[in-house]
């Protein structure tokens, strides 16, 4: 099989207002379904990286390490892509055939299939965040500490919100759709 780009494949969604991306962490899949790369095959499968990565196998194994999971995009037409971090162990993987990899996992779900509820709870939490942030550069080039610090506080409490609300509907689609 050859690999695709991933940018190629992404760039036809990313644009879209109908899909929201949402990261629902840590998922195990099937590495053998990845068909997108982030970078050019080419230019990976066989440098000093990829070298190291084969060697440090050989020596212990295939170790699933979460610190070093790929960030992998499931796409609307259910095509698995790297979408940073990974090519090398992703192109490993098929190499030897190993059949379940630990993946961060970004999920672009359809708007249509989240509940109108959510969906406005989510994008108010979104447009609060995006408030906070412009409050905060306000109150920074004006010099204003005890604000900026209240604003920071008011950020990573909704970035916070605003993450586990975007997983949560990532997961809900993925068990929805009974893929992985």
């Amino acid at each position: 099989m050859e690999w695709l780009v991933s940018y190629d494949l992404l760039r036809a969604w990313d644009t879209s207002e109908a899909y929201l991306q949402c990261e629902v962490g840590l998922r195990t899949i099937n590495p053998l379904k990845i068909v997108g790369l982030s970078r050019p095959f080419h230019d990976i499968f066989d440098d000093a990286r990829m070298e190291c990565l084969k060697e440090r196998v050989a020596l212990h194994g295939w170790i699933d390490d979460e610190r070093d999971s790929p960030h992998i995009c499931l796409l609307p037409d259910f095509k698995l892509v790297v979408c940073q971090n990974g090519n090398h162990r992703t192109i490993l993987a098929r190499e030897l055939g190993i059949q379940r990899m630990r993946v961060d996992l970004l999920v672009m779900v359809p708007r249509c299939q989240i509940s109108v509820w959510l969906l406005k709870k989510y994008l108010a939490c979104i447009s609060e965040w995006d408030q906070c942030i412009e409050g905060f550069w306000n109150a920074d080039n004006r010099g204003d500490e005890k604000t900026r610090k209240i604003m920071d506080r008011a950020i990573r409490r909704l970035e916070s919100r605003s993450r586990s609300m975007s997983a949560y509907i990532g997961k809900q689609y993925l068990e929805g759709i009974n893929l992985l």
